[in-house]
């Protein structure tokens, strides 16, 4: 069987819109379509003027860029290698790479069982598919 790559992850999250956030030692999405995302690692966020900042989940003062992502709805949505892509409607954007030593984000989609992609440490990426496809690693 063929190992598992990016391409091979459906993000069901475009048209979708942010209904939950919530912050323990991580900072997760929750979409209306049931997807999340959650971020251990700092990602960055973009705004409409182009600032980017970076967002770190365990330092809360610089989480509000993640807050105002409530409500917002999602328009373009990948994974190129191991970094997450999200882009809004609003025109703010989203991008999680992958941490040296440490996973950095985890999706899980809306499907029974779920979708799921893991950007472990050092880059590499966990996929595990709800068709029947043995969970692997892509590099």
């Amino acid at each position: 069987m063929a190992e598992l790559t990016a391409d091979d992850v459906h993000l069901a999250l475009v048209g979708e819109t942010v209904d939950l956030i919530w912050v323990d030692f991580r900072l997760t999405l929750a979409f209306s379509n049931r997807s999340m995302v959650s971020f251990e690692t700092p990602f960055r966020v973009g705004s409409v003027d182009g600032e980017i900042v970076p967002v770190d989940p365990e330092d809360k003062d610089s989480l509000l860029p993640a807050l105002h992502l409530h409500t917002q709805t999602v328009s373009a949505a990948q994974i190129d290698g191991s970094t997450l892509r999200i882009d809004f409607a609003s025109g703010t954007t989203l991008r999680a790479h992958a941490d040296d030593h440490h996973e950095s984000w985890h999706y899980s989609g809306p499907e029974t069982p779920p979708v799921r992609a893991i950007a472990l440490g050092g880059g590499e990426l966990f996929i595990s598919l709800p068709s029947g496809d043995r969970p692997g690693r892509a590099g």
